[in-house]
């Protein structure tokens, strides 16, 4: 995200800069809501869901801010978010369903939606409700930088890069060993390394890379499918070895 959404000032994010990624049911002809959601997201990427596709929420297409996710059948709907809920629980899940009643709207928002829109919603209100779903994650996500006690510091770095690690290394540096050896997800480290913003899963790994060379031979920082790092010592896991 940019750091206007993740500066902690009372200045309001501008639509234009929350990247929405649109998973769709169906194509675009056939949904009122697409082009409604045009003008609702103008920051937005869209990919169409078949039988034989299952949309894809990773980063490997571009980072995201919010999730929106159209429809005719709500159940469709629940069963995405049943699959994906664990992937996005970090960002705002908005569905977007042509008509809807209380009893799907509920069914949705206990599935893990944040909110459910409608195409007669004016799409100025949409906006202004997208915005402060955002600005709520983000304050909930950006948190003070872990602190590492100087003598904790040195049991896992060299001596050479006491004096060169960064501030952003040390907080990714003291979640990863709050958790050790447990791994920790990809949206955790992102949050959590500065005060003011969340850092991108590409910033992500060149930290972490810097941070293995600042690391001494007994301790090593090893990746997990599908998206997450686990800091622990060599002898945990008998042999040295980064994914």
């Amino acid at each position: 995200m940019s750091d206007m959404l993740y500066n902690t000032s009372e200045a309001q994010p501008n639509i234009r800069e929350i990247r929405a990624r649109i998973a769709m049911f169906g194509d675009a002809a056939n949904l009122p809501q697409f082009q409604w959601g045009e003008l609702a997201f103008p920051n937005s990427s869209a990919s169409f869901i078949s039988e034989s596709y299952i949309a894809d929420f990773g980063n490997g297409r571009g980072e995201f801010d919010a999730v929106v996710v159209m429809g005719n059948d709500p159940r469709r709907l629940r069963q995405l978010m049943r699959l994906y809920r664990p992937l996005l629980r970090s960002r705002p899940k908005i569905a977007v369903l042509q008509v809807s009643n209380p009893r799907d709207r509920a069914m949705l928002l206990n599935s893990g939606y944040d909110d459910v829109f409608e195409p007669k919603m004016p799409v100025p209100e949409a906006q202004a409700r997208t915005i402060a779903l955002v600005r709520r994650y983000a304050a909930t996500l950006t948190g003070d930088v872990p602190e590492v006690p100087e003598d904790v510091l040195k049991s896992v770095i060299t001596e050479d890069a006491i004096d060169t690690i960064s501030r952003r290394q040390i907080g990714l540096l003291g979640l990863l060993l709050k958790k050790s050896p447990n791994p920790v997800a990809f949206d955790q480290l992102c949050s959590c390394s500065s005060k003011r913003k969340r850092i991108s899963a590409a910033t992500l790994r060149v930290a972490i890379s810097n941070l293995r060379s600042m690391l001494k031979d007994d301790v090593e920082i090893t990746y997990h499918y599908p998206s997450s790092y686990a800091l622990s010592r060599v002898e945990d896991f008998g042999s040295k070895g980064h994914a």
